[in-house]
């Protein structure tokens, strides 16, 4: 089961490592409903979900913005359910991790871009 909820500790711990120095952001912008968090409870699996509505180019698209904790690939079916229940017709997540490619894929997202970075600051 997955539940829209208010910004709490509870979360902000939960979002510790995957929002890292962006936590302060994310907090402002679930709390300004720029943002949603969900938590899950899927299976013996918790964790939490941040989520936002852009619209762009292709229309209105729901934004997987991070997530921590276990459970994602049986969540990821539900938000693709909310999504169609909002009528969003595509879902965006940027991962860092290649074993989250191979886990989207799954269910059938598809990659779209490659991010390189050069730091230039020694």
């Amino acid at each position: 089961m997955i539940n829209q909820i208010p910004w709490s500790d509870a979360a902000e711990k939960g979002l510790l490592i995957s929002a890292g120095e962006d936590m302060a952001i994310i907090k402002n912008q679930v709390l300004n409903g720029v943002a949603q968090l969900w938590e899950h409870n899927l299976n013996g699996t918790h964790g939490f979900i941040v989520t936002r509505i852009d619209v762009e180019g292709l229309g209105t698209e729901l934004v997987l913005v991070l997530g921590e904790g276990s459970g994602l690939n049986e969540a990821v079916p539900l938000f693709k359910q909310v999504a169609l229940d909002l009528g969003i017709k595509s879902i965006r997540v940027h991962v860092k991790r290649k074993g989250l490619i191979r886990m989207f894929s799954r269910h059938d997202f598809d990659v779209e871009m490659y991010v390189l970075r050069s730091r230039l600051n020694g």
